[in-house]
């Protein structure tokens, strides 16, 4: 790894162990979830987050991030055992594939949304994606009634009881 990658992955085994850590937290009754009509529940929240991730996986093999080509990403089960073991999956992808990455971290290098973008432009927008995602879950939580992990907690501050 370079160090661009080499920080990223730091950062990102946070970022993923804040997911992870959520996921195993949402109790068996709150995993279809959701707040109000039109919000996707929890367990379709973390199937679209392992969908995305599998976009951004490729996109830095293939140069292209095709959201398109999102559902293609995960064809499994929205039950827990099923979504947790595709997102571990997904990491340790991840992790094979900046290992292999090289060049210039910040020349433009990846199609995103019609225009090229940089490794490091690249690795941002995947962190925001799933921090998006976090400070949705973190409401889904409040409403539902239950508390957000202790590792939340930590990270933000937060007494149990707050989301």
């Amino acid at each position: 790894m370079d160090r661009l990658t080499d920080a990223f992955w730091r950062r990102w085994q946070h970022v993923n162990e804040m997911t992870w850590k959520f996921a195993e937290a949402v109790p068996d009754e709150h995993w279809e979830y959701s707040p109000r009509e039109g919000f996707a529940p929890f367990n379709k929240q973390l199937r679209h987050v392992i969908c995305v991730r599998g976009v951004y996986n490729d996109g830095l093999v293939s140069k292209n991030a095709d959201f398109s080509k999102k559902r293609a990403h995960y064809a499994g089960g929205l039950g827990q055992e099923d979504l947790l073991g595709a997102l571990h999956g997904k990491h340790n992808e991840l992790h094979e594939i900046i290992e292999e990455l090289g060049g210039d971290p910040e020349e433009p290098v990846i199609e995103f949304f019609g225009r090229k973008v940089s490794h490091s432009d690249f690795f941002y927008g995947y962190v925001q994606h799933e921090a998006i995602h976090h400070g949705q879950w973190s409401l889904y939580a409040a409403l539902a009634g239950f508390d957000v992990p202790e590792l939340w907690r930590v990270q933000w501050g937060l007494e149990a009881g707050q989301a």
